[in-house]
């Protein structure tokens, strides 16, 4: 039997358990400031995921940047343990945090490695659309698409 897994709204104490999550799966790593105004009340529509005893096991950092003449929100990162994975974790986090920005006639955007193509396949059966290839986007100098869903 698998190890439940439950969701719901990251908090600014959740910070610690999505860097550890972060730092196991992914090469890119933020600052605990970039986390904080992710995170910052209002602006954030982050999700996690949790095992029974109560450990991140992934997350999705959604926010929606008011600042620009029309607002955009953007899925910044997303992670899930490799035991976790194929279980509808990632999409679940993926709903759940960009649904509230939706709702709010809000797009969102998002890069992906070129090279991930499961990710990539549930972005388009969530309803993303390929935008733009950005060359060179990460650190590794991989290239990104740009995907974005509008509302």
């Amino acid at each position: 039997m698998s190890d439940p897994v439950t969701f719901r709204q990251a908090t600014l104490a959740d910070i610690s358990g999505i860097d550890e999550c972060n730092r196991a799966v992914l090469p890119e790593n933020y600052e605990r400031h970039i986390y904080e105004h992710i995170l910052a009340p209002g602006m954030s529509s982050s999700h996690v995921a949790m095992n029974a005893g109560g450990d991140i096991v992934g997350y999705a950092l959604c926010i929606a940047h008011k600042g620009s003449a029309r607002p955009n929100g953007e899925l910044m990162s997303i992670a899930v343990l490799p035991e976790y994975r194929r279980r509808g974790v990632g999409q679940t986090l993926v709903e759940r945090s960009t649904t509230p920005v939706f709702e709010r006639n809000i797009p969102v955007e998002l890069h992906v490695r070129k090279s991930n193509k499961s990710a990539i396949r549930m972005y388009l059966k969530l309803g993303f659309g390929r935008k733009k290839k950005v060359k060179r986007y990460y650190g590794d100098n991989e290239d990104a698409f740009v995907m974005i869903r509008e509302p």
